[in-house]
């Protein structure tokens, strides 16, 4: 029998410690279950995971799966650092070529209210600038949805990442 022994991390700082090759072969449901349960150890925060066809995320190229895993990170972190989130809601769900991330909290929002994507993000030079960022490297595209309640941000990225092109976060599946 090949048993094989995986730690878990124990802080954000670690959570990307392990080696790639480790992560990667835990699948990206499972990456995104620890990072669930280390920033509910950091923070006074709830995260719930709604991951749509775990298989088909699991099935997302590695480069991807790694983007995809950085992304969640970062905007599960900033709403537990910054807006102080009592909940906070990850979905992740692939539709045929297009990988659709939403991270919802219940903080206090950004400083400004309103529904914004990419380009009038960076037109107003506001917003999460590290997954603007990340995003546009994708060729992705990002809505955010700030209120006095919390925030919403949905981003889509192509599964096929030789063929990035702006998309729409908000489409449904067809």
């Amino acid at each position: 029998m090949n048993l094989r022994r995986v730690q878990l991390p124990v802080s954000s700082s670690d959570s990307f410690a392990c080696p790639a090759a480790s992560r990667v072969a835990l699948g990206l449901s499972r990456r995104l279950t620890l990072l669930q349960h280390v920033v509910e150890r950091q923070y006074p925060v709830a995260l719930a995971l709604d991951i749509v066809n775990r298989d088909a995320v699991d099935a997302v190229p590695p480069e991807l799966a790694t983007a995809l895993e950085a992304l969640s990170h970062e905007a599960v972190f900033n709403a537990a650092r910054h807006a102080a989130a009592a909940f906070m809601r990850l979905s992740l769900q692939v539709n045929g070529g297009t990988v659709l991330l939403s991270v919802e909290d219940d903080g206090k929002g950004f400083p400004f209210a309103g529904v914004y994507d990419l380009d009038a993000l960076q037109a107003l030079d506001v917003g999460p600038l590290r997954l603007m960022e990340r995003v546009a490297a994708w060729g992705g595209s990002l809505v955010l949805v700030s209120r006095a309640t919390g925030t919403r941000i949905d981003i889509a990225l192509l599964r096929d990442a030789s063929h990035a092109t702006r998309l729409d976060p908000t489409q449904k599946a067809a």
